[in-house]
């Protein structure tokens, strides 16, 4: 069991400015601050669940972001199924956890414009070196349903959707 908790505000000091709709001179903490709890337990050798319940703003309330079961083949091989993290980029999976990353916040030209962050489907993990080279190849497929989508200020209802895709990372030295 871990958990985490992200306190973030701000304002700007200028009457006439707003940044992305939602920051103003006025002291805000509520458009970014989340609270996340996750249980991670082994099944058996070759099994194992994962699910993190996560709490931002008081409008948004408390929701499942994943939950799934994982199955390793081998180390290097796992496949997973249930509602797992939507693979935006490369910070995706720990999006929520100021901590784990570089930066006061995101940055949202990039992050901000993701139309969902999970997703109901399966995806395979696969691990290799080639050279001085590790890969991480991830393909995924999965459907959103009736889920609260926004981009900024820029909402929309119940939205579903199927897709597929392929997640590729490249690390060297």
């Amino acid at each position: 069991v871990s958990g985490f908790v992200s306190v973030r505000g701000g304002m700007i000091d200028d009457e006439e400015v707003i940044y992305l709709s939602t920051t103003d001179d006025n002291l805000s903490f509520s458009e970014e601050s989340v609270a996340g709890l996750q249980v991670d337990s082994t099944i058996s050798e070759k099994l194992a669940m994962s699910m993190q319940i996560k709490a931002a703003t008081s409008e948004d309330g408390v929701d499942l972001e994943w939950g799934y079961l994982e199955y390793a083949f081998e180390p290097d091989l796992k496949l997973r199924a249930g509602r797992l993290r939507a693979p935006g980029f490369m910070l995706s999976e720990f999006l929520d956890v100021g901590y784990a990353y570089p930066w006061a916040q995101v940055p949202y030209e990039v992050y901000g414009w993701l139309p969902f962050s999970h997703y109901e489907g399966l995806d395979l993990r696969y691990w290799t070196s080639i050279g001085g080279v590790d890969f991480r190849l991830n393909p995924h497929a999965g459907t959103t349903t009736d889920q609260q989508l926004a981009m900024g200020k820029l909402e929309f209802t119940g939205q579903s959707s199927e897709f597929a895709g392929l997640d590729i990372q490249a690390t060297y030295d």
